[in-house]
């Protein structure tokens, strides 16, 4: 290491500091920005301190140049550096990439754009392991402003191009599961908070690449993570009225139905686990259903629908721990851990509670005919799963 070290002291303190400031070169200056972000995190980490300063200081300002290309690769280089050991603590680093990467992500250009949002998720990324390694410490030194700003842009950029949005959505996550119960409860987070998590949903609805898609899910299951986060569906009051659990469940059926839909090979990978995480949401709801509920489901399970349904969910319920064969398997994301056994027993746990419903009052009859189908339709379910 002291080998690599004294090479990339050698190496800054001429031919390639020299390159990064060639204004009359702009592919020079790409370049040596690519260099640059090639160092390794444990050989930057001993570096002289104004070593480390010159080259943050030289990145952040070409961040600012009039050339596409050479901002593209200034705004990649610090996505790069926002992740090193010896930097991601530093909150005043935080901040200033963090404003940097908001003005990128207005650029003209969708390379500048695409680079950016990658930037920001993995500084949210940063965000995160900071949140689970220093704690609410951490938390407490980032400016609010700040924070809310990241949230706004990345939620603006969910509705951009689709290599824009992949990542948008990554940071999405990340940003709601960070924040603080004292800042979910302002005013000033109240709308942009609403306006985040829509933007999840219409891009898990959407017709995205399966990528983006999947990434929308993981991202949700990693806003849920944050118990101060009051959109948490932990129990059935959480999804509000009939209309809306009917219209949360119908969004994640539709979504289901349509996942397999794509003819890129590059996108099965990650359309493996979205169906594993839509099955385990519908099962959720199923968990947390209501009387009120039955007729919804009903219409769902018992046709064409509802037999795509139970396919996928034999394929969940029988699948090893995490279920995700991608880059982000479902252990990533926290959110199902559970072996095969322990997925039945919940089956069954829910096939008692909805067997023990009592329909009451106006539409009684429907709700029972409605808790009947739904009924027969998870023995159905547990049956074939215990045969396989």
């Amino acid at each position: 290491m002291s080998q690599v070290v004294s090479f990339w002291s050698e190496v800054l303190s001429g031919p390639l500091n020299a390159a990064l400031q060639n204004e009359q070169h702009p592919t020079l200056q790409t370049s040596a920005c690519d260099t640059l972000s090639s160092i390794l995190p444990q050989a930057f980490a001993q570096l002289p301190d104004k070593t480390q300063l010159m080259c943050i200081t030289v990145l952040l300002g070409l961040t600012y140049s009039e050339n596409y290309l050479v901002k593209t690769a200034a705004v990649r280089a610090l996505g790069v550096y926002i992740l090193f050991p010896c930097l991601r603590e530093d909150v005043m680093f935080i901040a200033d990439t963090a404003n940097t990467i908001l003005a990128a992500l207005d650029d003209r250009s969708p390379n500048v754009r695409a680079k950016a949002a990658w930037s920001l998720g993995n500084l949210t990324d940063t965000l995160i392991v900071n949140m689970e390694s220093v704690g609410v410490d951490f938390q407490e030194e980032l400016s609010d402003m700040l924070l809310l700003k990241m949230l706004q842009a990345a939620t603006r950029a969910s509705a951009d191009k689709d290599r824009v949005k992949c990542n948008a959505v990554r940071a999405l996550g990340n940003l709601l599961h960070f924040l603080r119960e004292s800042q979910l409860t302002r005013s000033a987070f109240q709308r942009p908070l609403e306006d985040a998590v829509r933007a999840l949903v219409k891009t898990v609805q959407s017709e995205a690449t399966m990528k983006v898609r999947w990434n929308a899910c993981y991202a949700l299951g990693n806003a849920f993570r944050n118990p101060a986060l009051p959109l948490v569906p932990g129990h059935r009051g959480c999804y509000g009225d009939v209309n809306r659990f009917s219209c949360v469940w119908r969004s994640l059926a539709t979504a289901l139905e349509n996942s397999e839909d794509t003819n890129d090979f590059l996108e099965y990978r990650y359309s493996a686990s979205l169906r594993h995480t839509l099955s385990q949401a519908l099962l959720h709801l199923l968990s947390v259903s209501q009387s009120q509920d039955m007729p919804t489901l009903r219409e769902s399970l018992s046709g064409d629908e509802g037999r795509g349904i139970k396919e996928h969910l034999i394929k969940y319920v029988k699948a090893e721990e995490g279920g995700g064969d991608g880059e982000q398997g479902e252990n990533d994301a926290g959110g199902d851990r559970f072996t095969p056994q322990q997925r039945v027993g919940g089956l069954q746990q829910t096939l008692i509670r909805l067997k023990g419903l009592k329909a009451e009052g106006e539409g009684r009859r429907e709700e029972e005919r409605g808790r009947e189908v739904v009924v027969l339709f998870l023995e159905d379910l547990l049956k074939t799963c215990e045969e396989l």
